[in-house]
Order: structure tokens, then sequence, then C-alpha cells
């Protein structure tokens, strides 16, 4: 693309970083995934503009409400297939019967609000692991109903989860030669307390389960309370 825009409003790579707070390294990473338009090109430098920094501005305020970056992705429009436009409209269709159970899937980002009023998934594996309860004898209504409310009795403890699983890793690390005062990072302490989770869940399940059902029934209820344990 040929720059058209007076060089005030335009910005190296490094300018950028310093204007958004974010490192040059970070922004190559949004623009090789797409989340970031290519840059505007002078011969072979590349600039960015003040849609650029929009778009970086946005995605930083998406991670900090939790979203991940195939979230930003569904969320900005991008790599959204057919798929995943149907089953919003389907959520969008069996909430309208149970407007809390909505509510409860946005709060916990696994759907959101699009511009133009379009419900849009940002999280399809837990939708589709509650739908498949439907073989037991839940509605479709009912089971996005209780997929919010497991989300909300586990939100209530994440919190405390987290802090306290982080604080107590940090007094541990006090004590070790090797500790460089760095705080364990977000995405590594996610996944200890989802794999702890993961095996808990898969036993308590088990034993709840175990004089219900018969294998095969058991095996499938593993499988898709796990795939929902993994979504987060």
């Amino acid at each position: 693309m040929d720059v058209t825009q007076s060089a005030e409003s335009l910005y190296g790579i490094e300018d950028l970083a310093r204007l958004t707070g974010m490192s040059a390294r970070n922004i190559r990473a949004h623009q090789a995934r797409r989340l970031l338009p290519p840059p505007l090109r002078q011969g072979r430098i590349a600039l960015y503009d003040q849609g650029h920094v929009q778009r970086l501005e946005t995605i930083k305020s998406l991670q900090r409400q939790g979203y991940n970056l195939v979230a930003i992705e569904a969320f900005l429009g991008l790599h959204s297939d057919a798929g995943q436009r149907s089953l919003g409209r389907t959520v969008a269709e069996l909430a309208a019967e149970r407007s809390g159970a909505l509510a409860a899937l946005v709060r916990h980002s696994i759907v959101a609000h699009g511009q133009d009023g379009e419900v849009l998934v940002l999280r399809a594996r837990p939708l589709r692991a509650a739908l498949a309860l439907r073989r037991y004898g839940l509605s479709a209504p009912a089971a996005l109903q209780l997929l919010g409310e497991v989300l909300d009795i586990v939100g209530r403890v994440a919190d405390d989860l987290v802090h306290g699983t982080d604080a107590r890793a940090a007094s541990l690390r006090q004590n070790s030669p090797t500790t460089d005062g760095q705080a364990m990072p977000a995405e590594d302490l996610s996944t200890v307390l989802t794999e702890a989770f993961r095996v808990v869940v898969e036993r308590a399940a088990h034993q709840a389960s175990e004089n219900l059902l018969g294998p095969d029934q058991l095996a499938d209820l593993e499988m898709e309370l796990l795939l929902t344990v993994d979504s987060g």
C-alpha cells in the first residue's frame, strides 16, 4: 500500500511500540497472525498509522478483559467460519428462552455481542460440550443454563485459587537458589491449575456417576466434562 498521509501521522515500528506500550516483537506477532493489518510502505520502510494504533489498543483492551488471541480473532471478525456463526445463532435463539443463560456466557467470555447485535462465539468447545448433554435428557436451553451456572460456581473460587497458588509458589521460590525474582507467567499458572482441576473433576465425575450410568455413557460424559475443562 502506498503512503498518502503526512509524515506526522505515521510511525515506525519502534515508535509504534513506545506509543502503545507493546513490544515490537508482539506487534510483529500480531501482524503475522493477521490481528494487525499490514503496514503502509514507503519504499522498503514499514510505517503504521492511527488505524494500527487503534487496533493494538483494542487488542490490549480485550486481553485485559481476559480474551485470548483466538477469542480476539473471533471478536474482530477474523477466521470466523460458518459453523461458528451457526452456533452463535443457535445460542442466541436458545438463550432467548432463558435470558440469564446468555448473560452468564457473555460474563465468562464464552460468547460476546458483536457490533451488529450478532452473538459471536469466542469459545465453541464448552458450548458444544454443554449442548451434547441433550442426549441425557436436558433441553438445549437447560444445557446452556447449566453451563452458565457451572461457570459462575467455578468463577467464584477462581480468583482466590489463582492468587493463593501464585502466592504459595512465590513463598516456595524464596528458598530456591535458582529464583530470579520474576513472577510466574499467567500461562504457566493457568496450565497447572487446569490440569489439577481436570484430575479432580475426572475423579469426582466418575465416583458420582458410576452407579447411575452404563460404562459407555459414563465414558462419554467424562469426555464432555474434560473438554469443557480444557477450554478454560
